[in-house]
């Protein structure tokens, strides 16, 4: 009975000890949108790891911020297990044209930018990752419901 028990006790504490924290580093930030153009004008969504979310516009650097509500932890995971299985550490692209697309993804003290130009109808079934990633941020904005902050 007691090497039952004791067996028992490992198979739990193992089993358990494989198990990593999905929690959200605190330095999290994605951000994303598109712009320039003729008038030079951009217009994008920011997250932070807590779930809130942004939206901005401006020109150049001279960005006017608006908080829209909290994105519910379930969709910001999503969003995060998306930007690690697409790869989006990996990709190189630079790419600035008239109208340019672009993600930001700050987390464990790094930040990645990738930036291409900007398709007429972006898709998450598209052949490039950045995209795909575009398209399921655009997506997950359009999708949530603003949450009072």
């Amino acid at each position: 009975m007691k090497k039952n028990f004791l067996l028992f006790i490992l198979c739990c504490v193992g089993g358990f000890a494989g198990c990593k924290s999905q929690k959200i580093p605190t330095d999290f930030a994605l951000s994303f949108g598109a712009g320039g153009g003729f008038a030079g004008r951009w217009n994008g969504y920011a997250i932070d790891h807590l779930g809130n979310f942004y939206e901005w516009q401006g020109l150049g650097s001279q960005k006017q911020t608006v908080l829209l509500g909290i994105l519910p932890q379930k969709e910001l995971q999503t969003l995060r297990k998306s930007f690690q299985k697409w790869g989006f550490e990996a990709l190189t692209q630079d790419e600035p044209a008239n109208m340019t697309a672009q993600i930001t993804l700050t987390q464990a003290g790094k930040t990645h930018t990738v930036r291409f130009p900007i398709p007429n109808a972006p898709t998450t079934s598209d052949q490039d990752p950045a995209i795909r990633l575009y398209a399921l941020c655009m997506q997950t904005i359009r999708n949530v419901s603003p949450q009072t902050p």
